[in-house]
C-alpha cells in the first residue's frame, strides 16, 4: 500500500461544500497513512504530515487542539450553535483517552517508540 494513493471522503454530508474538499492520502507507512494533501476545487491548500518514528511531524492530538482551537472561536462569534460545542465536548473526550493512552505508554516506558 505504499504507493497507492487513496482518498479520505469521510466528511462529505451530502450538501455540496464539503464535497469540493479532496483529502488524498499520499503516504503510508506499516499500512498507516500519514501524509495527507487537501485540495479544495482541484486547488491545493494544505497538507498534514503525521510524526512517524522519530522523524518530524504532528501527532494527532495536536490536529484535535487546532481543530478545537478553530471551533471554540466560532463560538464566541455569530457561528456559535449547540452542535459546535458537542464536537468540541467530544473531540475534548478523544484527547482525553489519548492522553491516558500516552500516560499508559509512558508508564511502560514505550512512549515515543513503536513497542505495543
Amino acid at each position: 500500500m505504499a504507493n497507492e494513493y487513496t482518498t479520505v471522503t469521510t466528511h462529505h454530508d451530502g450538501h455540496g461544500v464539503t464535497e469540493r474538499i479532496l483529502i488524498e492520502v499520499t503516504d503510508v507507512h506499516d499500512e498507516v497513512p500519514y501524509r495527507y494533501r487537501f485540495y479544495y476545487d482541484g486547488l491545493e491548500t494544505g497538507l498534514l504530515e503525521f510524526k512517524r518514528g522519530d522523524g518530524p511531524g504532528v501527532l494527532s492530538v495536536a490536529v484535535l487542539a487546532a481543530v478545537i482551537d478553530q471551533l471554540k472561536a466560532y463560538g464566541k462569534g455569530p457561528l456559535a450553535s449547540r452542535e459546535n460545542s458537542l464536537a468540541i465536548t467530544n473531540l475534548e473526550q478523544g484527547m482525553m483517552w489519548l492522553r491516558a493512552r500516552a500516560d499508559d505508554r509512558a508508564r511502560r516506558n514505550v512512549l515515543g517508540t513503536t513497542k505495543s
